[in-house]
């Protein structure tokens, strides 16, 4: 007994020298070199931050997407760095229940009040990921994501740079830190607003309000089951976006409509459903935003005032998106129908603006698209070509012209159409400054091309320059009274506010190119403006459509601006920028004070459209059923630009820019169309055959017809006042003031026989 007592205690001496004694040493020396490591690496992380106090601040971090929305209230555009919309727990549907589900299914258990450790969850997926030797499985909840969304945006962003293992675990031990003092700070369901506020579902877009616009235009509450699960899906896995990666979007909703089985949120039949039902469709061009270069002259008007971008305003602007749908596919068209022909003018630029009355812009359109070019062509400077005629006749009505010689008054209704001369150039010449003068000339048209002595009304709808110029004093040869000069026409063009084009001024004075000093301090205008010359009476004279449309507001009512923006809420609903005609500033100036002259200028603009062969016949309410495009009275004016070019050894004028401007007695609108470079729009010649030239009347009005037609399918027609009647002789009927605007008498009534 006592041998096998000595034999054990042999054994065990062994075991304990040999075995026990270095294991426990080993053992002992690992947990002193742990712990020491472990002390290393808390000493680094704390001198690095980790666990520095967090900003609880940050958790009403008050940045948001601006957004721009059209008259309708739907959105065009949002301004971000950090692309997000807040809204209330209340305002996000089913997202408070699925979200849950999917992320974290223990959230509202009691245990997890201050507890924002979901034990289960995390022993869970590590067991998961032990058995299938990966570590695919995260156990982060709500708390720790939100800690993470809110806390760590630089620290991600640190970690995405570096790709190191330190940085992504320094973050992970970060996060945990954070997300357990969170739950004394703050409720669940703050929490989990804050979290559905912040997660990132791809495309730099952040919580479910702008998601659920982004990927499928609606509002949370508007989301069916399907939409749900994608959305919260990416929630957690962004880069399986339906817009990147359909295939693992399809994945992932499948993954999450199994949880919410799990959950008993929806059943088995619902998830089969939900599994076919098709993915939002990737979008080219972002059909939410028919109008960028809209969007971008909003954006920079906003600017000017402060910041847009991440402050949460509703930027509530004027445009119809219906018309400006209308009006991108007319100017698309048109611009086919010129390549076809021309395939060298791969510069066409194009634009279409509409506004009200007000100044309000219902319709921005431009080609080419905002991804082509981000410039803005509203104030490009082009010939006016014939659109610049109405503002010589104003000039001329001022000085007492008569539109037809059966109109009311004494003063001059004949001009002269180059008399005696019938095709070639006219009779009717201009100087040129060095001693020799230069023919005017009439485009050829479907009559004879010049007519001899016509009124202004006729020489005013059929366009036609050599009548225009016949009344202008310096032009040679005309029988016509000249009652006007190039300066008043200059004076008309700056009453209208026309921003002239301006030069170097050494340059200008040098080549004598400049209007006289004397008449640029009169009008207030820059010394540098350059003399548009005689001819800007028939289009000579380069001005931009914007102008042109606010000269053309001028015409019908007071001289405004036109805008985009309506109001502006700040993030809190707050009106902090009012509708411009709330602001006294912004009201209207009546620049054509004279009703008499106003009358007038409309029915001679009426004429253009409504007499036989008018340029703008095709506006016309006159004609024929078959033929007639709109039912209601609109006035305007065609306008050609022409440049002469050097083609085949021949001098040859080609069509450069095409122009409509026109109005109802609501709305103004103008068209303009030509190329980057002053080129020709149509080639002299194709394949052999002579090409003919476009025009104002044949390219922009039909524009401006389809804009017009849509936007009174909704509204009642408009009609002008029966004195503006072109076919009918013009007769002043001056209209009684107000009953309160009437003076009182100073004398007792008069009774029939008393003597004055």
């Amino acid at each position: 007994m006592e041998q096998l007592k000595k034999w054990g205690r042999g054994i065990r001496h062994f075991f304990w020298k040999w075995f026990l004694k270095p294991a426990l040493y080993l053992f002992l020396g690992l947990v002193a070199i742990g712990t020491v490591a472990t002390v290393g690496l808390l000493i680094v992380l704390y001198f690095r931050g980790t666990f520095s106090f967090p900003d609880f601040s940050k958790l009403d971090d008050p940045r948001q997407a601006s957004f721009i929305y059209d008259e309708e209230g739907e959105v065009l555009r949002a301004y971000c760095s950090y692309c997000r919309k807040v809204i209330p727990l209340k305002d996000m549907g089913k997202f408070t229940e699925y979200a849950t589900a999917a992320e974290d299914h223990n959230f509202w258990k009691w245990w997890r009040k201050k507890n924002a450790f979901d034990v289960i969850g995390i022993i869970r997926a590590a067991y998961r990921n032990a058995k299938a030797l990966d570590s695919k499985e995260g156990a982060s909840g709500i708390w720790e994501q939100t800690a993470r969304n809110v806390f760590l945006e630089e620290k991600m962003r640190e970690q995405r740079k570096s790709d190191s293992e330190f940085v992504k675990w320094e973050r992970k031990i970060r996060q945990t830190y954070i997300a357990a003092l969170l739950p004394y700070h703050m409720t669940r369901e703050r929490i989990l607003e804050i979290y559905l506020n912040t997660s990132h579902c791809a495309h730099g877009l952040y919580g479910v309000s702008i998601c659920s616009w982004y990927y499928f235009n609606k509002q949370p509450p508007e989301l069916n089951t399907a939409e749900y699960a994608l959305a919260v899906g990416l929630l957690r896995k962004p880069g399986a976006s339906p817009f990147l990666n359909p295939i693992e979007a399809k994945r992932l909703r499948s993954r999450v409509l199994q949880q919410f089985v799990d959950e008993k949120l929806i059943s088995e039949e619902e998830k089969a459903q939900g599994d076919e039902y098709p993915l939002p469709e990737k979008r080219s061009d972002d059909p939410r935003n028919p109008a960028k270069h809209f969007t971008e002259l909003t954006r920079l008007e906003i600017i000017s005032d402060g910041q847009l971008v991440d402050r949460g305003l509703k930027v509530h602007t004027t445009l119809s998106r219906k018309l400006q749908k209308v009006a991108n596919a007319s100017l698309e068209r048109a611009f086919a129908k010129i390549f076809e022909i021309n395939h060298e003018a791969t510069d066409l630029r194009g634009i279409a603006i509409l506004a009200g009355l007000n100044g309000a812009i219902k319709v921005f359109a431009q080609i080419p698209s905002f991804e082509e070019s981000q410039y803005r062509i509203d104030q490009i400077q082009r010939p006016l070509g014939s659109t610049a005629k109405p503002f010589a006749i104003l000039a001329a009505l001022e000085k007492g012209l008569r539109l037809r010689c059966d109109d009311e008054g004494d003063g001059p209704c004949k001009l002269d159409d180059s008399r005696g001369a019938k095709d070639g150039p006219s009779a009717l010449a201009i100087p040129m400054g060095d001693g020799k003068w230069k023919r005017i000339w009439n485009f050829p048209s479907n009559e004879a091309r010049y007519l001899g002595p016509i009124t202004p009304m006729e020489a005013l709808s059929k366009s036609h320059n050599t009548a225009m110029m016949s009344m202008v004093l310096g032009v040679k040869n005309s029988q016509a009274p000249q009652i006007i000069t190039k300066e008043d026409f200059i004076r008309t063009l700056v009453q209208f506010k026309i921003r002239l084009k301006t030069m170097n001024l050494e340059e200008g004075r040098r080549k004598g190119m400049l209007i006289r000093p004397e008449l640029a301090q009169e009008l207030e205008i820059p010394e540098n403006t350059v003399d548009p010359g005689l001819t800007a009476i028939i289009g000579s004279v380069d001005v931009s459509p914007l102008d042109l449309l606010r000269a053309w507001l001028g015409f019908l009512g007071g001289l405004v601006d036109p805008y985009t923006i309506e109001l502006v809420e700040d993030a809190e609903g707050n009106i902090i920028r009012n509708p411009p005609q709330n602001d006294p500033k912004n009201e209207p100036r009546n620049v054509l004070t004279d009703e008499k002259k106003q009358l007038q200028l409309i029915r001679g603009l009426r004429g253009t459209i409504e007499l036989p062969r008018a340029t703008g016949r095709r506006a016309s309410w006159l004609l024929p059923e078959a033929e007639r495009q709109l039912d209601f009275q609109v006035i305007g004016k065609t306008g050609t630009a022409n440049s002469v070019f050097l083609i085949d050894d021949q001098e040859v004028s080609r069509t450069t820019d095409v122009w409509f401007v026109g109005c109802t007695p609501s709305y103004c609108g103008v068209v303009w169309i030509g190329r980057e470079k002053r080129l020709p729009l149509m080639p002299s010649h194709l394949e052999g055959q002579a090409v003919g030239q476009i025009s104002g009347g044949s390219t922009a009005l039909p524009i401006w017809i389809d804009i017009m037609k849509v936007l009174y399918e909704s509204q009642p027609k408009e009609f002008f006042p029966e004195s503006t009647d072109p076919f009918k002789p013009f007769k002043y009927e001056q209209k009684p003031p107000p009953p309160s605007e009437q003076p009182i008498a100073d004398t007792p009534n008069l009774t029939e026989g008393d003597d004055f």
